[in-house]
């Protein structure tokens, strides 16, 4: 790189001056950034152990909820009862009274010690819901307080656990009260409402690694973070922040355990929200070393600049006498004492001998000028001769030379022609056994399309036989139910005519009483008249408790009927749905049988085509082992004709070689009598353009 003397001062500076200035800025950056880094590092942390403490704490406030609630009476009096419905309807009250009190319950029940509902906010679960076989029933039946693992929802999908409290008569376990508890509404106000900046978040894992709380409520109860690495950090190692990378975003993140239930709370954030007020720093420090650096530099340019301006003047004085067409006569101009006027007057003096030295030399120039002329001429005249001579034998060479080319591009054609038809024969061979392989295979598809074909055909009689017995079971369901209803109107009648009979023993009781009220009005006559008025009271009372239970029995067969009738209409609407699925089946297979016609009729057209070629492919082998062997012919006469050729050149190759080097020598002398000639000329003329007086 060509630089002035200002460049070659200032460059070297501002190097300096950059390299420092970044160095500067890159140290404090990276202090900074390390600083930045730990503080993030902290408040993650902090963030994290004050929330996992949180999640702690409002657990064990459920346990309370719970252990309080498992002190109620009313549970002992429930489970003690033996099923009396009064007491488990007060206690299913109770239940539902809580639960309305406490909306993070989803559910709140009783149960005995084999597991079963005693007791719930819903009467529907009493003596059907049978929790015996979960852990958090049996530890609690043990006489411990159990909170079970987060599961989904049946109701509406959320997050729940269930804590479970036993009941005790004294210090006897009688009992167990469990709730439901909503982790989704806990997490929704504490855990998402976290701030973690734009990019950040916080979530949730059970002890299994399974995603129980997230802002992204389609993870909950479905990521598994078990087998990710950062999951089995999570899991298994101390609480600490650690980076991690997900979705191809570099994150740091910090958890801590919740001790109650082993859950594992996350904060995390993105890196990149962490390098973003770093960048602005990182511009605010370029900006500032840009604007130093511009000071910098504006001050060295203004100082060295001064100093400069002398030396340019100088230079412009020695360019003008270069400039001066070889005027040895011209000076510098001397203005002052310093180092730089000194310089130009040894330039001065140094002028003066260079002047006395060219005046020597265009003396003798002259003289060397008239003897390269008549040395030029005598060699000119050899050199004709010799040339002539050459330009023979060079001649004779070109041709034998061009021959020989000839020879060697027609045996390497014939090579290459060869090597093609060899290469077409083994092409040529490899196609006709690919051909061979393709009939084979289509004639092996053709044959499996036959076979699927005949398949189809067996499966459309089976397919049309289902049809027909769906069609009959269709009907035989409509008889059903046609005679189901006609059960279930005969059925109203039975009880109408019940509680006829109910309604006449009544009457015929009362009858009874009023009878016996007479009888001992009358005395001793009406004795026998009171014996049979108390026995038909008696046969009242066992006609209308037999009406009774007349009446409940047509109640529950009527109840029967009603359940059998929608059964039937629904194995009614099954057999209609399998007869459509069967009918669309039929339609699909028809298709399917069409379309694998088709490609018979195509599969053999191809075997067809494909004969053709091979008889085809077949020719063309014949015809190129020909090719092949009159190639080798042909090349063989080549390669004599080549080596005879060969023969020749290297004989006028020694003709020529003698020839050249004489020419060689001759035409060199020439040369260097021409350059010396014409060096001796452009002395003479460099010498002329000197100004000496």
């Amino acid at each position: 790189m060509n630089l002035h003397l200002r460049g070659k001062i200032l460059l070297p500076v501002i190097i300096s001056i950059v390299l420092g200035m970044t160095a500067m800025a890159a140290i404090s950056i990276a202090e900074i950034s390390m600083q930045m880094e730990k503080e993030y590092k902290d408040k993650i942390q902090q963030v994290t152990d004050i929330t996992a403490k949180s999640i702690d704490r409002w657990i064990n406030e459920r346990l309370l909820d719970i252990k309080a609630m498992a002190l109620s009476p009313i549970w002992k009096e429930a489970l003690l009862s033996d099923g009396s419905p009064e007491v488990v309807a007060e206690a299913n009250s109770r239940l539902n009274d809580l639960k309305e009190a406490h909306s993070i319950y989803s559910t709140i029940g009783i149960l005995d010690t084999e597991g079963i509902a005693a007791a719930n906010n819903n009467p529907k679960q009493v003596g059907t819901l049978d929790l015996s076989s979960r852990s958090h029933f049996q530890a609690a039946v043990n006489g411990q307080s159990a909170i079970s693992d987060v599961i989904t929802s049946k109701i509406d999908g959320s997050p729940i656990f269930v804590i479970a409290e036993p009941v005790k008569d004294g210090d006897k376990v009688i009992g167990v009260i469990h709730a439901s508890v909503n982790l989704s509404q806990f997490t929704n106000e504490v855990v998402d409402n976290i701030d973690l900046g734009e990019g950040g978040y916080a979530y949730m894992i059970d002890s299994k690694g399974l995603v129980i709380a997230h802002p992204v409520k389609e993870n909950i109860m479905q990521a598994d973070y078990s087998e990710e690495d950062f999951g089995k950090i999570l899991m298994n190692e101390e609480p600490r922040v650690f980076p991690y990378e997900w979705d191809g975003i570099e994150v740091m993140a910090g958890f801590q355990k919740v001790p109650t239930t082993a859950w594992v709370f996350v904060s995390r954030i993105p890196y990149e929200q962490i390098r973003e007020p770093i960048k602005t720093l990182q511009l605010i420090e370029i900006i500032t070393a840009v604007i130093i650096i511009g000071v910098l530099v504006i001050f060295l340019f203004i100082v060295i600049r001064s100093i400069t301006e002398r030396i340019k003047l100088t230079v412009n004085n020695l360019k003008d006498l270069s400039d001066g067409e070889g005027d040895l006569t011209r000076r510098l101009k001397i203005a002052g004492t310093d180092e730089i006027d000194q310089v130009g007057t040894y330039v001065n003096s140094t002028m003066e001998v260079i002047a006395n030295m060219v005046r020597s030399v265009q003396n003798e120039s002259n003289k060397l000028e008239e003897s390269g002329n008549d040395l030029a001429v005598n060699i000119t005249e050899t050199a004709t001769a010799i040339n002539e001579v050459t330009a023979t034998i060079e001649s004779v060479n070109s041709r034998i030379v061009d021959q020989a080319a000839g020879v060697v591009e027609m045996s390497a054609a014939l090579n290459e022609v060869d090597n093609g038809i060899q290469l077409l024969d083994g092409s040529i061979e490899r196609q006709v056994n690919g051909i061979n392989e393709s009939s084979a295979s289509i004639e092996e598809m053709v044959a499996s399309i036959n076979s699927v074909s005949e398949g189809l055909s067996r499966n459309a009689v089976s397919m049309q036989e289902l049809n027909e017995a769906s069609e009959t079971g269709r009907k035989s369901i409509s008889d059903v139910v046609n005679l189901s209803r006609q059960v279930s109107e005969e059925s109203e009648g039975l009880e109408s005519a019940s509680k006829m009979i109910q309604n006449i023993a009544a009457q015929t009781n009362l009858l009874a009483m009023n009878a016996a009220i007479e009888a001992a009005h009358a005395g001793n006559y009406g004795k026998g008249f009171a014996v049979v008025a108390d026995e038909i009271r008696k046969l009242a009372q066992d006609a209308g408790s037999q009406g009774g239970n007349i009446s409940a029995s047509l109640k529950k067969l009527k109840d029967s009927i009603e359940h059998i009738e929608q059964a039937v209409i629904e194995t009614g609407n099954r057999f209609e749905r399998v007869y459509e699925l069967n009918k669309t089946t039929m339609d699909q297979e028809n298709i399917i049988q069409s379309a694998i016609e088709e490609q018979v009729h195509a599969s053999r057209d191809v075997l067809n085509s494909l004969n053709d070629v091979k008889d085809v492919s077949q020719e063309v082998e014949n015809s190129s082992k020909s090719m092949k062997t009159a190639s080798t012919e042909v090349l063989s006469e080549v390669n004599n004709l080549s080596n005879v050729t060969e023969e020749i050149k290297n004989s006028i190759n020694e003709m020529t070689a003698g020839a050249i080097q004489i020419n060689q020598t001759v035409n060199q002398v020439s040369a260097l009598t021409d350059d010396n000639g014409q060096r001796i000329s452009i002395l003479v003329n460099e010498m002329k353009r000197f100004k000496t007086d």
